[in-house]
């Protein structure tokens, strides 16, 4: 549950924090499309938590750092286009294509126990994970493109993809 300005600040700035892009070439009836969603956050939050009448302390610094990208192409085929009266134009594409994933995380925990309960405690750990998964899905889908003014459209879109074959 975090806000907007939350996500910006958590942008990882060492390289490219973030980057949206699309892409669309037309021939015809025919479109080739390229649409790109990359992101990179990190966060880290340091803590301290006394026991119960200041017997023992807990303390540390938790880090998290998380990459996401996802690439998608395809292409259209327009199957319908016609006048809606005093609308403007409309027309109806059907999609295919593919939609590569990318997800990286790493999260690390420095951890210190010290306290006295008739024994003098005294701990430090050091914990860290990573991993990453990649995977492309096939999809399918419509899209409708509707003319509001010129230079101005409405598109509605949906695809569904995955069919168990991801590679």
């Amino acid at each position: 549950d975090v806000t907007a300005g939350q996500v910006l600040d958590a942008l990882d700035w060492s390289g490219i924090p973030a980057w949206f892009s699309y892409a669309e070439a037309r021939n015809g009836r025919l479109v080739l499309f390229n649409d790109i969603a990359y992101a990179k956050l990190a966060g880290s939050k340091s803590f301290a938590k006394t026991g119960p009448l200041g017997a023992a302390t807990l303390s540390g610094n938790v880090e998290a750092d998380y990459e996401q990208a996802i690439v998608e192409v395809g292409a259209a085929y327009e199957i319908w286009s016609g006048m809606n009266p005093g609308v403007g134009t409309a027309a109806v594409d059907v999609l295919d294509g593919g939609r590569y994933w990318h997800q990286d995380t790493t999260v690390s925990a420095d951890l210190s126990l010290n306290g006295n309960l008739g024994l003098d405690l005294e701990g430090n750990r050091v914990v860290a994970r990573s991993g990453s998964v990649d995977w492309v899905d096939p999809f399918i889908g419509a899209r409708l493109r509707q003319q509001l003014t010129p230079g101005q459209n409405f598109t509605l879109r949906g695809d569904v993809g995955g069919f168990d074959v991801a590679l």
